[in-house]
Protein backbone atom coordinates (compact mmCIF):
# COMPACT_ATOMS: atom_id res chain seq x y z
CA UNK A 1 0.00 0.00 0.00
CA UNK A 2 1.57 3.30 -1.08
CA UNK A 3 -0.67 5.53 1.05
CA UNK A 4 -0.75 4.61 4.75
CA UNK A 5 -3.53 5.44 7.19
CA UNK A 6 -3.63 9.09 8.14
CA UNK A 7 -3.63 11.13 11.31
CA UNK A 8 -6.77 13.20 11.66
CA UNK A 9 -5.59 15.84 14.09
CA UNK A 10 -2.49 17.63 15.34
CA UNK A 11 -0.59 15.82 18.05
CA UNK A 12 -1.37 18.35 20.79
CA UNK A 13 -4.99 19.03 19.83
CA UNK A 14 -7.92 16.82 20.76
CA UNK A 15 -11.69 17.07 20.55
CA UNK A 16 -13.75 15.80 23.46
CA UNK A 17 -17.28 14.45 23.37
CA UNK A 18 -19.05 17.71 24.23
CA UNK A 19 -17.45 19.45 21.23
CA UNK A 20 -14.64 21.29 23.03
CA UNK A 21 -11.35 21.54 21.13
CA UNK A 22 -8.45 21.23 23.59
CA UNK A 23 -4.85 22.35 22.94
CA UNK A 24 -2.36 21.69 25.74
CA UNK A 25 -5.20 21.59 28.25
CA UNK A 26 -6.79 24.87 27.11
CA UNK A 27 -10.18 25.20 25.39
CA UNK A 28 -9.49 26.88 22.03
CA UNK A 29 -12.81 26.27 20.26
CA UNK A 30 -16.16 24.54 20.52
CA UNK A 31 -17.43 22.41 17.66
CA UNK A 32 -21.12 23.31 17.17
CA UNK A 33 -23.74 20.59 16.97
CA UNK A 34 -25.76 20.30 13.79
CA UNK A 35 -29.50 19.77 14.07
CA UNK A 36 -30.25 16.06 13.80
CA UNK A 37 -33.38 16.79 11.75
CA UNK A 38 -31.11 17.64 8.82
CA UNK A 39 -29.51 14.20 8.83
CA UNK A 40 -31.15 11.19 7.17
CA UNK A 41 -32.56 8.77 9.74
CA UNK A 42 -32.66 11.44 12.43
CA UNK A 43 -29.07 10.79 13.48
CA UNK A 44 -26.65 13.24 15.01
CA UNK A 45 -23.81 14.87 13.05
CA UNK A 46 -21.54 17.65 14.21
CA UNK A 47 -18.76 19.76 12.72
CA UNK A 48 -16.13 17.43 14.13
CA UNK A 49 -17.56 14.43 12.26
CA UNK A 50 -17.94 16.42 9.04
CA UNK A 51 -14.47 17.94 8.99
CA UNK A 52 -12.59 14.91 10.29
CA UNK A 53 -14.03 12.46 7.76
CA UNK A 54 -11.13 10.80 5.95
CA UNK A 55 -10.75 9.44 2.45
CA UNK A 56 -9.93 5.76 1.98
CA UNK A 57 -6.19 5.16 1.34
CA UNK A 58 -7.05 3.03 -1.71
CA UNK A 59 -9.03 5.93 -3.22
CA UNK A 60 -6.12 8.30 -2.66
CA UNK A 61 -3.60 5.94 -4.21
CA UNK A 62 -5.86 5.33 -7.23
CA UNK A 63 -6.25 9.08 -7.76
CA UNK A 64 -2.49 9.62 -7.61
CA UNK A 65 -2.26 7.41 -10.68
CA UNK A 66 -4.43 9.80 -12.72
CA UNK A 67 -3.28 12.77 -14.78
CA UNK A 68 -4.11 15.35 -12.14
CA UNK A 69 -2.20 18.32 -10.74
CA UNK A 70 -0.70 18.68 -7.27
CA UNK A 71 0.34 21.69 -5.23
CA UNK A 72 3.93 21.38 -4.05
CA UNK A 73 5.05 23.36 -1.01
CA UNK A 74 8.70 24.05 -0.15
CA UNK A 75 10.22 26.16 2.60
CA UNK A 76 11.67 29.59 1.81
CA UNK A 77 14.62 30.96 3.77
CA UNK A 78 12.38 33.41 5.65
CA UNK A 79 10.09 30.61 6.86
CA UNK A 80 7.30 31.28 4.39
CA UNK A 81 6.00 28.61 2.03
CA UNK A 82 6.59 28.58 -1.71
CA UNK A 83 3.69 26.94 -3.59
CA UNK A 84 3.59 25.66 -7.16
CA UNK A 85 1.07 23.71 -9.23
CA UNK A 86 2.84 20.69 -10.70
CA UNK A 87 2.26 17.53 -12.65
CA UNK A 88 3.64 14.55 -10.76
CA UNK A 89 4.52 10.87 -10.68
CA UNK A 90 3.64 8.64 -7.72
CA UNK A 91 5.77 5.50 -7.52
CA UNK A 92 6.45 3.09 -4.67
CA UNK A 93 5.05 5.47 -2.08
CA UNK A 94 7.04 8.50 -3.26
CA UNK A 95 6.05 11.63 -5.19
CA UNK A 96 8.22 12.97 -8.00
CA UNK A 97 8.14 16.38 -9.68
CA UNK A 98 10.06 17.56 -12.72
CA UNK A 99 11.79 20.94 -12.60
CA UNK A 100 14.96 22.92 -13.22
CA UNK A 101 17.73 23.40 -10.68
CA UNK A 102 17.32 27.16 -11.23
CA UNK A 103 13.80 27.27 -9.76
CA UNK A 104 12.88 28.46 -6.28
CA UNK A 105 11.42 25.07 -5.38
CA UNK A 106 14.64 23.27 -6.34
CA UNK A 107 16.83 25.73 -4.45
CA UNK A 108 14.58 25.40 -1.42
CA UNK A 109 14.87 21.61 -1.45
CA UNK A 110 18.65 21.81 -1.77
CA UNK A 111 18.84 24.10 1.27
CA UNK A 112 15.95 22.69 3.33
CA UNK A 113 15.14 19.08 2.35
CA UNK A 114 11.50 18.94 3.32
CA UNK A 115 8.29 19.45 1.37
CA UNK A 116 4.54 19.00 1.40
CA UNK A 117 2.00 18.48 -1.34
CA UNK A 118 -1.77 18.39 -1.78
CA UNK A 119 -4.14 16.96 -4.38
CA UNK A 120 -7.82 17.67 -4.95
CA UNK A 121 -9.44 14.34 -5.75
CA UNK A 122 -12.90 13.16 -6.67
CA UNK A 123 -14.78 13.91 -3.46
CA UNK A 124 -11.73 14.30 -1.24
CA UNK A 125 -8.52 16.19 -0.61
CA UNK A 126 -5.26 14.54 0.39
CA UNK A 127 -2.13 16.15 1.79
CA UNK A 128 1.27 14.82 2.81
CA UNK A 129 4.47 16.15 4.28
CA UNK A 130 7.86 14.55 4.36
CA UNK A 131 11.51 14.58 3.49
CA UNK A 132 12.70 15.65 0.06
CA UNK A 133 15.77 15.48 -2.10
CA UNK A 134 16.94 16.72 -5.47
CA UNK A 135 17.61 13.96 -7.97
CA UNK A 136 20.30 14.65 -10.57
CA UNK A 137 21.82 13.11 -13.68
CA UNK A 138 20.58 9.96 -15.34
CA UNK A 139 18.29 9.12 -12.43
CA UNK A 140 16.51 12.46 -12.82
CA UNK A 141 16.36 12.00 -16.59
CA UNK A 142 14.69 8.60 -16.20
CA UNK A 143 12.18 9.86 -13.61
CA UNK A 144 11.25 12.88 -15.69
CA UNK A 145 10.82 10.68 -18.74
CA UNK A 146 8.35 8.45 -16.91
CA UNK A 147 6.52 11.49 -15.57
CA UNK A 148 6.12 12.99 -19.05
CA UNK A 149 4.97 9.64 -20.43
CA UNK A 150 2.13 9.74 -17.91
CA UNK A 151 0.81 13.05 -19.26
CA UNK A 152 2.02 13.57 -22.83
CA UNK A 153 0.96 11.82 -26.02
CA UNK A 154 3.64 9.87 -27.86
CA UNK A 155 3.89 12.63 -30.47
CA UNK A 156 4.23 15.36 -27.84
CA UNK A 157 6.77 13.35 -25.85
CA UNK A 158 9.14 13.46 -28.84
CA UNK A 159 8.76 17.21 -29.38
CA UNK A 160 7.52 19.00 -26.28
CA UNK A 161 8.94 16.40 -23.90
CA UNK A 162 12.41 16.62 -25.42
CA UNK A 163 12.25 20.42 -25.15
CA UNK A 164 11.37 20.17 -21.47
CA UNK A 165 14.32 17.85 -21.01
CA UNK A 166 16.67 20.58 -22.22
CA UNK A 167 15.68 22.91 -19.37
CA UNK A 168 14.54 20.53 -16.61
CA UNK A 169 17.72 18.96 -15.27
CA UNK A 170 16.50 17.67 -11.89
CA UNK A 171 13.61 15.89 -10.27
CA UNK A 172 12.22 16.45 -6.79
CA UNK A 173 11.56 13.32 -4.75
CA UNK A 174 9.27 13.59 -1.72
CA UNK A 175 9.03 10.71 0.73
CA UNK A 176 5.85 11.25 2.78
CA UNK A 177 6.16 10.79 6.54
CA UNK A 178 2.63 11.93 7.37
CA UNK A 179 -0.60 11.85 5.39
CA UNK A 180 -3.84 13.74 5.99
CA UNK A 181 -7.07 13.63 4.05
CA UNK A 182 -10.62 14.91 4.07
CA UNK A 183 -13.65 13.28 2.44
CA UNK A 184 -16.55 15.55 1.56
CA UNK A 185 -19.12 12.73 1.75
CA UNK A 186 -20.62 13.79 5.08
CA UNK A 187 -20.39 17.47 4.21
CA UNK A 188 -22.21 16.75 0.94
CA UNK A 189 -24.84 14.72 2.76
CA UNK A 190 -25.39 17.53 5.25
CA UNK A 191 -25.54 20.20 2.51
CA UNK A 192 -27.95 18.22 0.34
CA UNK A 193 -30.36 17.79 3.24
CA UNK A 194 -30.21 21.51 4.00
CA UNK A 195 -30.76 22.44 0.32
CA UNK A 196 -34.40 21.25 0.40
CA UNK A 197 -34.32 19.86 -3.12
CA UNK A 198 -32.19 22.60 -4.69
CA UNK A 199 -29.80 20.90 -7.13
CA UNK A 200 -26.08 21.54 -6.49
CA UNK A 201 -25.71 23.24 -9.88
CA UNK A 202 -28.12 25.85 -8.56
CA UNK A 203 -26.01 26.61 -5.47
CA UNK A 204 -23.19 28.50 -7.12
CA UNK A 205 -23.07 31.85 -8.85
CA UNK A 206 -21.61 31.77 -12.36
CA UNK A 207 -19.14 34.17 -13.90
CA UNK A 208 -20.72 36.18 -16.68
Amino acid sequence: MGVPSQESECRNIRVVDDGRVINHGRIIARAPRVASALIPGGGSLDAREIYRAQAAPDDIEAFLGTRANAVLGTLNSDGSIHLAFMIFLFEEGKMFFETSSTTVKARNIAARPQASFAVDGDGFMAMAQGTARLVHGEEAHAINGRLRAKYLTEAAAVTVGNAWGQIDDVAIEVTPTRWRSWSNAKFGQFSMEAAEGLHPREWWKQDS
